[in-house]
């Protein structure tokens, strides 16, 4: 493959590549990811009922979610290992892979590679993760995003993070303060650390099948086996 003015060279992009490979399987693994399987669409929120005393009927009486129960420990050292996924200084910030994997190939497969840049643009954009699908909050209340604004889960998931797993952020804490319950601010974290998990999981994929059909002008560092 002929290099490119400006571009990065084989050996830079060997050790990214080798870089996020090494931090992908470290991080794809646990309760957090494990929690739903690749091949579900969303999260099963259901409704929970109890008969009303003294009658044959029911009435509902909260939401389950569809998340389980991890603890803070679990979701602080899930987001740890994850933040290098969407801190755009580091090495591994997912939508720079993806950009150095298409740099790394010919034609036919960057082309390709089209969606997984799609896949991972809609999880995470200039550092933060991004796709709200619930929001929260108080509509009466200036949220900290403009009176009369919710608050995304993307938006929940990033304040969580970094207003109390993390650091202490205070306008993120205080944020936080508008979220209706404890519930809602954990199916926030994980699910959007999940999406961003989902997102290193194919570009792993991607990576490694580009390896396996002698589409990178490099040789990929040996991967222990699963």
């Amino acid at each position: 493959m002929t290099e490119r003015p400006g571009r990065r060279g084989p050996d830079e992009r060997k050790a990214r590549l080798d870089k996020f490979l090494a931090r992908a399987g470290l991080t794809l693994k646990g309760p957090l990811f494990e929690a739903r399987s690749m091949s579900a669409e969303g999260w099963q929120l259901k409704i929970r009922y109890q008969i009303v005393p003294g009658t044959n009927y029911a009435e509902a009486v909260g939401i389950d979610l569809g998340v389980p129960e991890l603890s803070d420990d679990v979701l602080a050292a899930n987001a740890a290992r994850c933040r290098v996924f969407f801190a755009v200084k580091e090495d591994n910030y997912l939508p720079s892979v993806v950009q150095v994997l298409r740099e790394s190939v010919g034609s036919d497969r960057r082309v390709e590679l089209a969606r997984l840049k799609e896949r991972v643009g809609v999880c995470v954009r200039d550092g933060v993760l991004i796709g709200a699908h619930m929001y929260s909050g108080r509509l009466e209340a200036d949220n900290g995003l403009g009176k009369g604004q919710l608050l995304g889960n993307d938006q929940i998931a990033m304040d969580f993070i970094y207003g109390h797993l993390l650091h202490e952020d205070r306008d993120a804490a205080a944020r936080l303060k508008n979220v209706s319950t404890d519930e809602t601010m954990r199916h926030a974290v994980i699910t959007k650390l999940h999406d961003l998990m989902q997102a290193a999981y194919w570009t792993r994929y991607e990576i490694l099948r580009a390896a396996a059909d002698d589409e990178l002008d490099f040789q990929l560092a040996e991967q222990p086996d699963d």
